[in-house]
């Protein structure tokens, strides 16, 4: 997709006139950057235009551990949080995104947005993790959507109505809609976590980071639930598989 349509399709979600093509194509933003805030907020808005609360509540949460500091995003995890409480022991980090280190910036008592993206670990850093800090690492996200979904009327009737502004801050700040997907660290989800969240995103993502263990892992998920792409993604597997035993 061009990158001059990006302005175009925040526009339209801004003024709530947002099309189903226009949600299409902010997902094919979202599967090539998947660590970018933007595109996650701008299709979670679309999806609730077009009472889709599923995949807007996913997107929410993606914007909201990408940026924690947001009222509009906030608002918009209670707006779409699924009902009752105890759902919320499943958090986790969704599929196709992993949050970066907060900056000191969305971590101000304001909670402004500013034009320097956070500093990202590299795919070292993220293999190098042992298992006891990757534990950790799941519990620091599910905690910070619990809070984030925690319902509290009174802020969200004040901060429903400050999404217009977070998407002209953003566009004012002229953040790159297309980093590099392969310069995104990877999802460190064990299966349990991501039972309902397989995608092709998610695999290659862990291609790209060298996890292919975890990439055949996902093919075989999606032939299983794709029975039309069955074939295409056992193949994926296979390679992948490969790979991994040359990696050992």
């Amino acid at each position: 997709m061009p990158r001059a349509d990006f302005p175009t399709l925040l526009d339209r979600v801004e003024q709530g006139a947002a099309t189903a093509s226009d949600v299409s194509a902010l997902e094919q933003w979202v599967e090539a950057a998947p660590g970018h805030v933007t595109a996650h907020l701008a299709l979670a808005r679309a999806c609730e235009l077009h009472e889709r609360p599923d995949q807007a509540r996913r997107h929410w949460r993606c914007a909201a551990l990408l940026q924690p500091g947001s009222p509009a995003v906030r608002a918009g995890l209670r707006r779409t949080a699924r009902r009752p409480e105890a759902e919320a022991a499943s958090l986790t980090l969704p599929a196709d995104v992993l949050a970066p280190e907060r900056s000191s910036e969305t971590e101000s008592e304001t909670g402004s947005e500013t034009e320097t993206s956070p500093e990202e670990p590299s795919a070292e850093a993220v293999s190098e993790l042992s298992p006891r800090e990757q534990q950790q690492r799941r519990v620091s996200e599910r905690t910070v959507l619990q809070e984030l979904e925690a319902a509290t009327p009174e802020e969200e009737e004040s901060e429903a109505h400050d999404l217009d502004g977070l998407i002209e801050d953003l566009q004012d700040a002229r953040i790159d809609p297309v980093p590099d997907p392969d310069d995104a660290p990877t999802p460190d989800l064990d299966e349990a976590d991501t039972d309902d969240m397989v995608s092709p995103t998610l695999a290659r993502i862990y291609k790209a980071q060298g996890q292919h263990a975890e990439a055949a892992r996902v093919y075989h998920r999606l032939a299983e639930e794709h029975p039309a792409k069955a074939e295409e993604y056992r193949r994926q597997a296979e390679t992948m598989e490969a790979q991994a035993q040359q990696d050992e």
